[in-house]
């Protein structure tokens, strides 16, 4: 291996390990949905506006700061009264093409699906229903778990991408 590829991909591997400690909560395999959603490729643009490593959607990204960023977690940098306040995670669009920021606000949805969507529609919060709230989309979760969560009223692309999930996670 050429050496200029190889501390770029350790920094790479070492910041995604970094940032998935927090989703062993979630029990979701975030190197999965990574395969899945991106192939490993930090640049991945989806058809529907999707970006990086989690594909994540401009929306998720609004909601990210509407509940973590500006309101969340400002701060004031030390310093003079009249520094602005800076925000930490106040992440642009532009941001989710690096990988550790697309993996923290990829694995945070997750977990919002989870604690949040899922406990206020009281749906179980199992893998599947979070996966599916992930890739379907969680006003989707919410419409087919309220019509009796049939199998076959899944989407194809929806199924496929549970069935993958489950065969690279030997699950």
């Amino acid at each position: 291996m050429d050496k200029r590829l190889k501390w770029p991909m350790l920094i790479l591997i070492l910041m995604l390990c970094l940032s998935c400690r927090k989703c062993e909560a979630a029990d979701i395999d975030i190197s999965a949905i990574i395969q899945i959603e991106s192939k490993g490729k930090p640049y991945a643009l989806g058809k529907d506006g999707e970006i990086g490593l989690m594909q994540i959607r401009p929306i998720v990204l609004m909601e990210w700061y509407n509940n973590v960023g500006m309101f969340g977690t400002g701060y004031k940098i030390p310093g003079d009264m009249w520094s602005p306040i800076v925000y930490e995670n106040n992440y642009k669009k532009a941001d989710l093409f690096t990988p550790s920021v697309n993996v923290k606000i990829g694995t945070w949805y997750l977990e919002r699906i989870r604690d949040h969507y899922c406990k206020v529609w009281n749906i179980p919060p199992t893998i599947e229903h979070i996966i599916i709230g992930y890739n379907w989309g969680i006003g989707n979760l919410k419409k087919w778990y309220r019509a009796g969560a049939d199998w076959d009223k899944l989407p194809k692309t929806t199924k496929k991408y549970i069935k993958k999930y489950r065969r690279l996670t030997n699950e």
